[in-house]
């Protein structure tokens, strides 16, 4: 019918031409003529069909949607004559399936027989011992929609999760101990033993920090040298333990003293070292008496033995402008804390001279410091 119409669509053409051929020029008759051949084309278009047009395919019906293939259940189409047509990526995986598995029957594909898994009502759910599957059945008109779940999965996730967890846990554990450790150690560095107090690695750390902070800004800055009167005496007469006992019980009533700002260190084997930032000669004089008096207070109670103790201390100042280095500056420290053992002890001596410009200026030629911060202690010390 189609190619008989078309037929009869390009002989009306023809005879429309002819036509105008046959009568002239008339502009009125030459455009119905063009408008009849026009339409006598778009019915034959029509009849016809767009040219190269692909026949429209109709879709699968056994296609799964797109979300079947992303769940981890295994998904599976089966026609009504119980042959498989379709599956998801998951059911693949469960059943090792590939092309050559379409058309295989449901209980040739599960293992079971169909009195195992009735397929007519509503779903029905059995599970299928043999493969370790459970199997849940969805029957319709055109067939039978199966559903596959792996039990072992849901427990291989959380055994790995609990892996997961305790390794995690362990990790976290031995992140602690790290830190823990670091921390020891930069203690141990840091730190002295004996008293508590930092150690002379640090304090004399903090000093060169002073000195370089007081050049830079121009302030002052105060050293205080405090050493314990006749301890070495001590030490002979009631031995060492004694005498670590006296240099603890001295760090903690200095330490009790000392400004939050300032730093207390050791600086021998019965001495102590304290900086004082933004301090001059009154301020420095005022707490180094401060600390004098503390520690002679009151006599220690050292187990059975109540002692006097008493120290002398040594004080030298940086004044803005002035250019010493760390070594004259304890020098001059250590000088006046000599002077203050020569008086009789239990005292502070103020240093009263102006700074050199560095140790080698101050004292005589080949004399050693004599509160060299790197000479380890003799005595006394942990």
């Amino acid at each position: 019918a189609r190619l008989w119409m078309a037929v009869v669509a390009v002989l009306t053409a023809v005879g429309a031409v002819s036509l105008w051929l046959a009568r002239g020029q008339d502009a009125d008759l030459a455009l119905g003529l063009v408008a009849l051949l026009g339409a006598s084309l778009m019915t034959a278009r029509s009849m016809l069909g767009p040219a190269g047009a692909a026949p429209v395919t109709p879709a699968d019906p056994w296609s799964l949607p797109v979300l079947a293939h992303r769940i981890s259940d295994g998904v599976l189409q089966f026609d009504g004559r119980l042959q498989l047509r379709s599956w998801n990526r998951a059911a693949a995986g469960m059943l090792v399936l590939d092309q050559a598995s379409a058309g295989s029957h449901l209980e040739d594909l599960l293992g079971v027989s169909l009195s195992q898994l009735p397929i007519t009502g509503d779903a029905r759910h059995a599970p299928m011992t043999a493969a370790g599957l459970e199997v849940v059945l969805h029957p319709d008109a055109s067939g039978v929609t199966v559903v596959l779940h792996d039990p072992r999965a849901s427990r291989d996730a959380d055994r790995l999760g609990r892996e997961l967890r305790a390794t995690i846990e362990e990790l976290l554990q031995a992140r602690r101990t790290v830190d823990l450790q670091r921390s020891e150690l930069v203690r141990a560095a840091t730190v002295d033993p004996l008293t508590g107090v930092a150690s002379r690695t640090a304090i004399i750390a903090r000093l060169d920090l002073e000195i370089a902070e007081t050049r830079r800004y121009q302030h002052g800055a105060a050293v205080v040298l405090l050493d314990v009167d006749g301890f070495a005496q001590l030490n002979g007469q009631f031995g060492i333990a004694l005498g670590d006992a006296v240099l603890r019980e001295v760090a903690l009533r200095v330490r009790l003293r000392v400004r939050a700002a300032d730093s207390l260190g050791r600086s021998g084997s019965d001495g102590f070292l304290a900086v004082l930032p933004h301090t001059d000669e009154e301020g420095a004089a005022i707490l180094a008496e401060a600390l004098r008096r503390r520690v002679a207070q009151r006599p220690m109670r050292l187990g059975d033995v109540e002692a006097a103790v008493t120290v002398s201390a040594g004080v030298a100042v940086i004044r803005p402008g002035d250019e010493v280095d760390r070594d004259g500056l304890l020098a001059r420290a250590d000088e006046a804390l000599e002077n203050a053992r020569r008086g009789g002890g239990d005292r502070i001596v103020m240093d009263t001279t102006r700074p050199p410009e560095s140790l080698d200026a101050h004292r005589p030629a080949g004399a050693g410091s004599p509160s060299d911060p790197d000479e380890a202690p003799t005595a006394n010390e942990a």
